[in-house]
């Protein structure tokens, strides 16, 4: 077997990978509480034999993007975990963390 007949899968890296959840988790929630997000950790995975990428971002809780809501929301954030396939960079799923 020669190198050519060798596929080799080229893999999207960590920072894109964030970006991609970043941009997947603004198109279902939105900008405004796209930008609210933080990045808590990344791991490569294996879902259903792919290999994914899992982002964890955290939220403030509720949809209001107002002073007040902030305020009171401060040290509370909902988890999501954000699957991307590690090769395409498409986005597999999104599942909120239970903490």
């Amino acid at each position: 077997m020669s190198i050519i007949d060798v596929a080799v899968p080229i893999m999207i890296d960590v920072k894109e990978a964030v970006s991609h959840a970043m941009q997947a988790f603004s198109n279902l929630a939105g900008q405004t509480r796209a930008a609210q997000a933080l990045l808590e950790e990344v791991e490569m995975v294996r879902d259903n034999g792919a290999a994914c990428w899992a982002v964890t971002i955290s939220v403030p809780p509720g949809s209001g993007p107002s002073l007040a809501s902030l305020a009171a929301s401060f040290g509370n954030r909902d988890y999501k975990v954000l699957k991307i396939d590690a090769e395409s960079g498409a986005f597999v799923s999104m599942k909120i963390l239970k903490i």
